[in-house]
């Protein structure tokens, strides 16, 4: 069979996905991916390296011009006619949307559509802004996916959102499975380094990640145990949920952060740290989570969607309620006062992560799922 595989950036391609599109090849399909720009980015000779054939379309990440977002409908029907496959398999908000709706106008007999997560237009009260960009998202999501035949969520919560909505028309049509897996040859147990416990944050810089309420608990650990350090490790967003640079510098330059900026390989990072932190407020599944439960490390986190299936509490770490600054400061305080217990809980990241979350696991889930 012929798949085409669209998402929203290159990385995502040639990073997570890349043993999903490798596997599929080795299944005997032929393979092509498709992101915006590209044929001209380092991960085009990554994927063609490994047998996938390479695509673009044009793609505002963030904006909702009707302009730019007819010219992506129309760039990826016009790859649907180029290529015909038989199969399309979309990640993301856009690609979902118009991948779906491209797919099914150009009769091509299999669609499928991967919610890895609902972004702006579903975290956060639904006023102003936000409000009216959700009406538009939900909108498209339904004249979309009544076109597809399975919609993977990365979690229950997540599906049953969509179901609520009526986003979806067919209970049956949605599927649940463990997001995109870890490779656990290229995330490693590492051991546990000596000094005071360093905590580390990565992810895009995003209010919703929970960063003002992780700010204001470091600022409170740090009046009793002034030697805590958080790094954080991620761009800066030109999401409308993004954190202000300006306030962003003030914190590093308040000492409150040590900012190591957009890494393509975090695993050094990881190896430094001992708890890795993620105070978001909703998530599909976090994979940075689960990239520090397989370097072994502790997890803090929260009680929301995606975030409450990486973590046992108590287990492999601790989970705090959204939006807590006192909470998550109370947890930060409890792996410091017992490093030891961090360390337990890192161990058990380590065998959760590999009963659960590794690469080839899900990916068989997955193929098998889409008869593939």
């Amino acid at each position: 069979m012929k798949i085409l595989v669209l998402a929203n950036i290159p990385d995502e391609l040639a990073g997570a996905r890349l043993h999903l599109l490798t596997a599929m090849v080795e299944r005997g399909h032929e393979v092509v991916a498709a992101a915006p720009d590209l044929e001209a980015h380092q991960a085009a000779g990554i994927l063609a390296g490994n047998g996938v054939k390479c695509a673009q379309f044009s793609l505002s990440r963030t904006g909702l011009n009707p302009l730019r977002e007819w010219r992506t409908l129309q760039d990826i029907t016009a790859l649907m006619r180029d290529h015909y496959p038989d199969v399309t398999y979309a990640m993301t908000i856009k690609p979902v949307i118009y991948g779906t709706m491209a797919a099914a106008n150009a009769g091509v007999p299999r669609r499928f559509a991967h919610i890895t997560g609902l972004g702006y237009a579903f975290t956060g009260p639904r006023t102003g802004k936000r409000a009216i960009i959700a009406r538009i998202v939900e909108n498209l999501y339904r004249r979309s996916l009544r076109q597809a035949d399975t919609v993977f969520f990365e979690n229950e919560d997540d599906r049953d959102l969509f179901l609520s909505r009526d986003l979806i028309a067919n209970a049956r049509k949605a599927s649940v499975i463990d997001g995109s897996g870890i490779d656990l040859d290229h995330f490693t147990p590492a051991p546990w380094p000596d000094g005071p416990i360093r905590f580390l944050f990565v992810g895009r810089l995003l209010k919703s990640k929970g960063l003002p309420e992780l700010i204001e608990a470091m600022r409170r650990v740090r009046q009793e145990h002034p030697e805590t350090r958080l790094t954080i490790v991620g761009p800066l967003d030109e999401n409308p949920d993004a954190i202000d640079r300006v306030e962003f510098e003030g914190w590093v330059a308040e000492g409150v952060v040590e900012y190591r900026g957009k890494l393509d390989d975090v695993r050094s990072e990881l190896t430094k740290s001992h708890v890795f932190v993620l105070p978001s407020h909703r998530e599909g599944l976090p994979r940075s989570t689960m990239e520090a439960m397989a370097t072994g490390r502790a997890i803090i986190t929260t009680d929301a969607p995606g975030c409450r299936r990486t973590v046992e509490h108590g287990g492999n770490g601790l989970l705090v309620p959204v939006g807590g600054a006192e909470a998550l400061a109370a947890a930060i305080t409890e792996m410091i006062k017992d490093p030891d217990r961090a360390r337990e809980m890192g161990e058990s990241s380590l065998q959760l992560v590999r009963e659960r979350f590794s690469v080839e696991r899900i990916n068989a889930q997955l193929l098998d799922a889409m008869g593939l």
